[in-house]
């Protein structure tokens, strides 16, 4: 027996059978634009698309207005009303059901809290994690902050102009895939590939986008650029996956420190220096002719805020300039003289102590205070930092 299920507005009626659904139509109680699914069919239909079904429902709607006319005239003649043939349906009578309030409203809040969810969900997607939110603690590991798991996921750093500056991938807080950095041109200026932490594969291009360096199973050379100059920053000597030498420029393009430094005469032993204060020293104390000449009171080096590591630490970019231990490393006793003033302190005369500093360390994000430049010969070998 065929069944029809009926949809209308939203809500179902039946299933009603072949009969039924003629009796209604018939009715008016059923439309024949009503959508209707027959048993057997593979897509919603209207109740006129069901083969005889309207037409049987006018025969049997006619057929009733023509029984009604006849008794009409048979109750003005006064005789009794002529039979005539009739369709033969289904006696038990179907009442189209209510509506359920109750039942409607449930959907349309189940409905409104999926619409609410996906709303929710797709602005997460959408959402970027930014680099300026990570941090670096004392275990090495990379934290979104305020959060109590290393960081998953891609970071990405903009520039002013919301343009992408870099991203780089996380797994369990350290660095694990790819991480790009572009010019401020839109151009590629690096692509690198990490495992674990470890960086496996490099690519560097300059601010027109050329081919400027590669490493690859370990050892190579890049080059890294200022973000928002294109001059280089750094150059960096891979071997056997340790950068054996680096070199480092300033904004300007002026050469700051190479460490290891090439091979030179033995430069002379450090001067006594008889004032151990917090002002920089006579101009004559300065074997640096060309030097800008300090002023008392103004110790730039002394106020500014520094960051050191270990040599492969990474630093945040555009802030190499910044690192107090690879700019100063291999330099002369007198460049630090001119650069930090007189030391607080000389300690067995050879490490040179400067106090009330600003020195971030990235190894374990915490601030320190005090610095230490060790020399041997009047060069700077060893740089430390105390809290």
């Amino acid at each position: 027996m065929l069944h029809i299920l009926v949809n209308r507005d939203g809500r179902h009626l039946g299933p009603y059978t072949y009969d039924q659904a003629c009796q209604l139509l018939a009715d008016g109680k059923l439309h024949t634009w009503d959508i209707a699914w027959p048993d057997g069919s593979r897509e919603w239909v209207t109740l006129d698309q069901i083969d005889g079904l309207s037409d049987r429902a006018f025969a049997l709607r006619e057929q009733r207005r023509a029984e009604a006319t006849a008794a009409a005239t048979a109750a003005l003649e006064g005789r009794p009303a002529s039979p005539t043939a009739q369709f033969m349906v289904s006696r038990q009578h179907t009442e189209l059901p209510k509506r359920n309030w109750i039942r409607i409203g449930i959907w349309a809040g189940m409905l409104g809290v999926l619409c609410l969810s996906l709303v929710v969900w797709l602005k997460f997607l959408n959402e970027k994690t930014l680099m300026e939110t990570l941090e670096r603690r004392g275990d090495n590991l990379t934290y979104e902050q305020g959060q109590p798991d290393p960081f998953d996921g891609i970071a990405h750093a903009f520039f002013n102009d919301d343009a992408q500056w870099e991203q780089t991938t996380f797994s369990d807080g350290v660095r694990h895939g790819q991480r790009i950095v572009w010019h401020i041109n839109g151009k590629t200026a690096l692509k690198e590939t990490y495992h674990n932490g470890r960086l496996t594969q490099a690519t560097s291009y300059d601010f027109q986008g050329h081919l400027s360096g590669q490493l690859q199973e370990g050892t190579g050379t890049i080059l890294l650029y200022w973000n928002d100059t294109g001059i280089r920053s750094q150059e960096l000597v891979y071997e056997n996956n340790h950068i054996i030498r680096r070199t480092i420029w300033n904004r300007e393009g002026q050469l700051l420190s190479i460490i290891p430094p090439p091979v030179q005469v033995a430069p002379p032993p450090l001067e006594p220096i008889t004032s151990i204060t917090n002002t920089p020293p006579p101009a004559n104390q300065s074997t640096n002719t060309n030097a800008t000449t300090v002023i008392p009171g103004q110790l730039p080096n002394r106020t500014r805020a520094w960051l050191i590591g270990k040599p492969d630490t990474p630093t945040p970019p555009g802030q190499v300039d910044k690192r107090i231990d690879l700019v100063y490393l291999s330099q002369y006793y007198t460049k630090i003289v001119e650069e930090f003033g007189n030391p607080d302190e000389i300690i067995d005369g050879k490490v040179y102590a400067y106090r009330a500093m600003r020195i971030r360390n990235l190894v374990d994000d915490t601030m320190r205070s005090q610095v230490r430049f060790h020399f041997v010969n009047g060069t700077v070998t060893r740089v430390e930092t105390l809290p």
